[in-house]
């Protein structure tokens, strides 16, 4: 759902212009839903813009070049709480004590033997829906069946990237309409319109196919939105990250450990959700 980006620069406080760098900004939508989001009939608006983002040119370890993308820094001056949830594991589904609307959440989960594990975003109070983000297999994901969103085909429900290791970095923003996971130095972002129920904002951590994973994690609370474009973050975390608040929580699963920070999301009809399970191929 990141389209139509424009790019802009990035100048220092004096002026000055930063070559290393530019800011990018998107709409948050796709033309097979644009004129249906929930928004439309409730706030006279479809679609939502993204997080403003720094990219910068970086080259890997095998000399491949590539764009890495992180959210803006004066995100940090809108945070208004840090929550440190610690270091956690966890075997299928462990709930979390934090709950949030808008929020950003910064993690590390790592794994012995597992197929997948991540965090349920934006859980519902009976766990029947949720965001899912996280890593299964060869690929990392952004899951939004579970929660209310404009996809009616089913074709947009989950976005892939790929994905190698047994160890793995998120930063997700969470807000009203949209969550936005960065992975790792931000090689990889996958950008999602959904429209939870106000009501749904638990957070857990859950782990597929095989034994423990590990993390550690805090939310942090920058102060909720007022609307569904507006959004704010916060994390923090022991030996890592945890969630800020800006928002809301976050689920991981079986066992992984992790470390992260959240953002809110606004409300629609629901669908039914699922629990954990392997992402769709």
């Amino acid at each position: 759902d990141w389209y139509g980006a424009v790019t802009f620069e990035k100048r220092d406080t004096a002026g000055g212009l930063d070559e290393r760098a530019r800011y990018a900004i998107g709409w948050l939508n796709n033309w097979d839903y644009a004129n249906v989001t929930p928004t439309i009939d409730c706030d006279g608006f479809n679609g939502t813009d993204s997080i403003v983002r720094e990219i910068a040119l970086k080259r890997d370890s095998s000399g491949v070049y590539y764009l890495a993308s992180r959210p803006v820094a004066a995100l940090d001056d809108h945070v208004s709480r840090t929550v440190d949830l610690g270091d956690l594991e966890v075997t299928g589904t462990r709930i979390l004590d934090y709950r949030g609307v808008a929020y950003e959440l910064s993690c590390e989960i790592s794994w012995d033997q597992l197929r997948g594990a991540g965090l349920q975003l934006r859980r519902s109070p009976d766990g029947v829906r949720h965001i899912d983000a996280g890593v299964y297999g060869d690929y990392a994901f952004l899951n939004r069946r579970g929660t209310v969103n404009p996809d009616a085909s089913g074709r947009w429900q989950e976005s892939h990237s790929p994905f190698s290791g047994n160890r793995v970095k998120l930063r997700i923003l969470v807000d009203r309409t949209s969550v936005e996971m960065f992975v790792d130095d931000g090689r990889y972002v996958h950008s999602s319109e959904v429209f939870p129920y106000l009501i749904d904002t638990g957070l857990a951590l859950f782990s597929i196919d095989g034994g423990q994973g590990h993390g550690g994690a805090g939310p942090g609370h920058r102060g909720e939105p007022g609307g569904g474009a507006h959004r704010g973050r916060d994390h923090r975390c022991r030996s890592g990250r945890g969630p800020r608040r800006l928002g809301g929580p976050r689920d991981p699963g079986r066992r992984a450990a992790l470390e992260g920070g959240v953002l809110p999301g606004t409300g629609a009809r629901p669908r039914r959700a699922h629990r954990p399970r392997p992402p769709l191929r």
